[in-house]
């Protein structure tokens, strides 16, 4: 509870403090596997909720607002640029223009890989895809990708 309310009154949000108590509960569970220390995990899960009831804990704000026109060429422009720069930095302002023109959820981009993509056909094989009306499919998609498939250009290496 201490280390709750610490962060509180550092100016750390709900959200941010449900996420360090969520991390410190997990390391806090191995600890006995791992290192040795027989801790009581009742104890841990207690100040977790006490956190939650004393809304020192909670959900981060519903966010509904959306990047400006502006906004979206200020963030393209600075990941292209420090794409140029550094190789090694990841491509995001692909990534970026790949989210907007796929329409897809995070997690179906990030579970996406180059063997879901026909690019005779252009066309991008949606495996679990997430469709509000249903629960998760249990069949891949297959899903038009001709604006999509232009942000991204596959590695050469």
């Amino acid at each position: 509870m201490d280390f709750a309310r610490g962060l509180r009154r550092g100016g750390r949000s709900p959200s941010t403090v449900q996420n360090y108590l969520s991390h410190l509960s997990a390391a806090l569970s191995m600890g006995r596997t791992a290192w040795g220390y027989d801790l009581d995990l009742n104890v841990v899960a207690d100040g977790v909720t006490a956190a939650r009831q004393l809304d020192l804990a909670g959900k981060s704000n519903s966010r509904d607002r959306r990047p400006s026109l502006a906004e979206m060429d200020a963030l393209m422009t600075h990941f292209a640029e420090a794409s140029a720069r550094d190789s090694r930095t990841l491509p995001i302002h692909k990534i970026m223009a790949f989210a907007i023109f796929s329409t897809r959820r995070q997690e179906e981009i990030t579970l996406t890989t180059w063997e879901d993509f026909n690019a005779v056909k252009m066309r991008q094989m949606v495996t679990a895809p997430l469709i509000p009306q249903f629960t998760r499919l249990d069949f891949p998609l297959q899903w038009p990708a001709a604006t999509s498939s232009k942000a991204v250009i596959r590695p050469t290496c």
